[in-house]
C-alpha cells in the first residue's frame, strides 16, 4: 500500500486547489477508515506537513470545504466526512495513486445500483463479485456471493431486533449452515417461495469454491447460481429495509 508520503508526491503532480487537496488527503484517510471524521485543523496539518501546502488558513478552508461537493459534517465539531455519494467518483480519480488497479465496473451477477446508498463494504464487495465473474476467476465469484448472502442475513436478523438467534458467541455469528436453518425456521423472517430454494445452491458453490481440492468452478456454474443470488440479495435488502 503507498504510504501517505507517496501518495502526496502524485497528488502535488496534479496541481489541484487546496479544498480539493485536502478532500484527496480526507479519502486517504477515509479509505483506511471508512466514515472516518476529520478535523478542519487535523486536515491543514496533514497539508502542511506532507509539503502540498506551505500555509493554510484553517477558517478559509472550512469555509471552502462546507461548500465542497464531495463531503458533509463530520461527526464532531468542525470536522468533515466523505458524502457517501461521492466515494465512487473520488475511488476513480485516487485509487491509481495507492497502486489499486481499477477494472470496470458492471453488473454481471448483482446490480449495483442495489447498493448505492449503503455502506461501502458491501459496494466493493458486489463490484469483486460481478469483476471475478467477468475475469474469468470463478471460484472468487461463487465464495464472495456465498460471503454476501451470509453478510446480508445477519443483518437481516439485526434489523429485526433478533440477532441473539444467530449467535454462537458475544462476537460470533453462525456459519452459513446455521443461518440457513434459524431462516428456514421461519421464527423471525419468513422468506418467500422463490427465495427459499436460493439457499443452498449458494452455500453448494461457495463450499465448493472454497474447499474442494479438486473441482476449479467454472462459468456454467457460477451461471447457475445467479439468479438465486440476485432472488436472495432482493428479498434480504427488501428485510433490512424494513419493507
Amino acid at each position: 500500500m503507498t504510504n501517505l508520503e507517496t501518495f502526496s508526491e502524485q497528488l502535488a503532480a496534479k496541481e489541484l486547489s487546496q479544498p480539493d487537496l485536502a478532500v484527496a488527503l480526507l479519502w486517504y484517510r477515509d479509505h483506511k477508515d471508512e466514515g472516518t471524521s476529520v478535523t478542519v485543523k487535523d486536515l491543514a496539518d496533514a497539508l502542511h506537513s506532507v509539503g502540498l501546502c506551505s500555509k493554510v488558513n484553517t477558517s478559509r478552508l472550512a469555509d471552502q470545504l462546507s461548500d465542497h461537493a464531495d463531503v458533509v459534517r463530520g461527526a464532531f465539531s468542525n470536522s468533515f466526512k466523505l458524502k457517501l455519494g461521492s466515494r465512487a467518483k473520488l475511488d476513480e480519480q485516487y485509487s491509481a495513486l495507492l497502486g489499486i488497479r481499477r477494472v470496470k465496473p458492471s453488473d454481471s451477477i448483482v446490480p449495483r445500483e442495489w447498493f448505492a446508498a449503503r455502506r461501502k463494504a458491501w459496494q466493493d464487495l458486489v463490484s469483486e463479485i460481478n469483476g471475478c465473474y467477468d475475469h474469468g476467476f470463478h471460484d472468487g465469484a461463487a465464495v464472495l456471493a456465498r460471503r454476501l448472502a451470509e453478510a446480508l442475513i445477519v443483518e437481516a436478523f439485526k434489523a429485526k431486533g433478533a440477532d441473539a438467534e444467530i449467535r454462537v458467541s458475544k462476537d460470533n455469528y453462525m456459519m452459513m449452515e446455521g443461518l440457513i436453518g434459524a431462516l428456514n425456521s421461519g421464527k423471525t423472517i419468513k422468506l418467500s417461495r422463490s427465495a427459499r430454494p436460493t439457499l443452498e445452491p449458494i452455500k453448494s458453490a461457495g463450499d465448493i469454491a472454497a474447499h474442494s481440492p479438486y473441482h476449479i468452478t467454472t462459468k456454467q456454474d457460477v451461471d447457475g447460481i445467479t439468479n438465486h443470488v440476485r432472488v436472495l440479495v432482493s428479498e434480504l435488502l427488501t428485510v433490512i429495509d424494513g419493507k
